[in-house]
């Protein structure tokens, strides 16, 4: 096996001229590892790499995350608890705390079906 670790990208046929080279030197598997491979490596499988060697730390940005989510749900307990009286028929606008566009006036912007809208 060989691996070419390279802090560039590379085009495909420099990918494919490698990958001949290594076949003709009798090279059964060659990886070629490109700077786009090597930094998606580092964010998905080596964070530990990415802090000790550029000093970055996703534990914060996942903290961060995990902390709006079990806000969201509190709050989301909260609502169905303030709601939970309320008559059928009256209107009721919810909207997100992140939502940066408060207090624009109007009927909120339709989006394609499937899409979460902030209100």
């Amino acid at each position: 096996m060989l691996v070419l670790v390279i802090g560039c990208n590379v085009s495909r046929k420099a990918r494919e001229s490698y990958k001949g080279y290594a076949s003709r030197m009798g090279i059964e598997t060659a990886h070629l590892w490109s700077a786009s491979i090597l930094e998606a490596m580092l964010y998905n499988t080596r964070q530990d790499l990415l802090f000790t060697f550029f000093g970055i730390s996703l534990a914060g940005h996942q903290r961060t995350r995990e902390s709006s989510i079990k806000r969201n749900l509190a709050l989301k307990k909260r609502l169905a608890g303030i709601l939970k009286g309320r008559d059928a028929g009256t209107r009721v606008i919810i909207r997100s705390v992140d939502d940066e566009t408060y207090p624009n006036q109007g009927e909120p912007q339709r989006l394609p079906s499937g899409h979460l809208h902030p209100w």
